[in-house]
């Protein structure tokens, strides 16, 4: 992801997964979210249900404020 400390601030509230989506789980985890196109960031809740998404890169701001909304939900 980032090395800034801002965004290791922002992480400290999430678990962080990075999934290859073309091996292993990924394929399956892949069609189980709807996901088409890489990279694609969901964000679960608790019980793994997608509160927020984005599509494509964010430079570490436009991330940090993605995350930022995703804490709202």
């Amino acid at each position: 992801m980032y090395s800034t400390k801002e965004f290791a601030q922002a992480a400290k509230d999430f678990v962080l997964v990075k999934m290859n989506g073309e091996k292993g789980q990924g394929p399956d985890l892949m069609t189980r979210y709807g996901v088409s196109g890489f990279p694609t960031i969901k964000f679960l809740n608790k019980d793994g249900e997608v509160v927020h998404e984005m599509v494509g890169y964010r430079p570490v701001e436009g991330f940090i404020a993605e995350m930022r909304k995703a804490l709202q939900k």
